[in-house]
């Protein structure tokens, strides 16, 4: 098994630190009934609530489930010989081969993986609401770095969009929630980035 530190990548300032901390209880009042939770927008916050939600107690599942990029692995230049979530899929790798330890007792992280597609096929959601399934009692919550993809956020149990502060207008965040719920995705609502 795999381990990788995590403080560079979760590192906030104090208004960051803050803004997490309100978003995580928001995600933790809805309750357990929303443990698996994709996120859809820009990588990194993922990653930062997954962090923020540990902090508040709990265990969690962090999953780059962004197949298209590796953004996660380029960040800790970890090369081209990591499997992880691409090879679950593909049904190359066992889900607890595939799973890393970070330097945060109750957070691990599963990465995107080797091999990249453009989106995931009906096999491979399959796949993933096996994993989801397979992993779901051993995490208080499963965070999933969506991307743009609609085909990992209708596997979960719910998720946020993500809308960069420059890029926010109303209409646009209808227009993005109703994509999203019309592709079978139970929207909890947009987060508005500017931290």
């Amino acid at each position: 098994m795999f381990s990788v530190n995590i403080d560079k990548l979760v590192a906030t300032t104090p208004a960051q630190e803050k803004a997490y901390k309100e978003l995580c209880n928001r995600v933790l009042a809805k309750g357990r009934k929303y443990k698996t939770l994709a996120v859809i927008g820009e990588s990194g916050y993922a990653l930062r609530l997954a962090a923020a939600i540990v902090d508040a107690g709990n265990k969690v599942l962090f999953v780059d489930a962004d197949v298209t990029t590796p953004v996660f692995m380029g960040k800790y230049r970890l090369g081209k010989n990591l499997e992880g979530l691409c090879e679950y899929l593909d049904g190359t790798q066992d889900d607890d081969k595939i799973r890393c330890l970070t330097n945060r007792s109750d957070l691990n992280i599963i990465f995107s993986g080797e091999s990249s597609r453009q989106t995931l096929s009906r096999n491979d959601e399959d796949r993933l609401r096996e994993f989801l399934d397979n992993n779901m009692d051993d995490y208080d919550y499963i965070i999933l770095e969506a991307g743009k993809s609609a085909e990992v956020a209708r596997n979960c149990r719910a998720s946020l969009v993500l809308i960069d502060d420059s890029e926010y207008n109303p209409r646009d965040a209808r227009e993005k929630i109703e994509f999203y719920d019309n592709e079978g995705c139970l929207v909890l609502g947009v987060v508005i980035t500017n931290v």
